[in-house]
């Protein structure tokens, strides 16, 4: 036999009982670490989602302010034009507003052959 070999034959003869609990040892050191890798990867995981969770609704509290302030502004302008057409001087409407809105009958497909303003 190889010398190397019986050296290893009798070392590992001699050592089986503190190879074995080495080994041992060892896989459950490995054990171990998988299981805290996993708990760090599950910690990590919760605190990203709390993170986004918080920034969700941040953003849904000020797109709330923002939809607000826009229906205020809404509202204002849609006042305002209401008192414009209200406040305009009743009367005959000049040939431009005449012109558009022949045109605008003519492309929404209406006949206007017989209106007399738009001949």
């Amino acid at each position: 036999m190889i010398p190397f070999l019986a050296t290893a034959r009798t070392f590992l003869t001699g050592n089986c009982r503190w190879l074995a609990i080495c080994a041992a040892v060892a896989a459950v050191a490995w054990l171990h670490g998988c299981s805290t890798g996993k708990d760090m990867v599950q910690a990590r995981l919760a605190a990203a989602n709390l993170k986004a969770e918080q920034e969700a609704r941040r953003a849904d509290s000020l797109a709330a302010g923002q939809r607000l302030r826009d229906a205020k502004t809404i509202g204002e302008l849609d006042d305002a034009l209401t008192d414009a057409i209200m406040s305009a001087p009743d009367g005959k409407p000049d040939p431009a507003s005449v012109a558009l809105g022949c045109e605008r009958l003519r492309q929404a497909g209406t006949d206007i052959s017989r209106i007399t303003a738009c001949q």
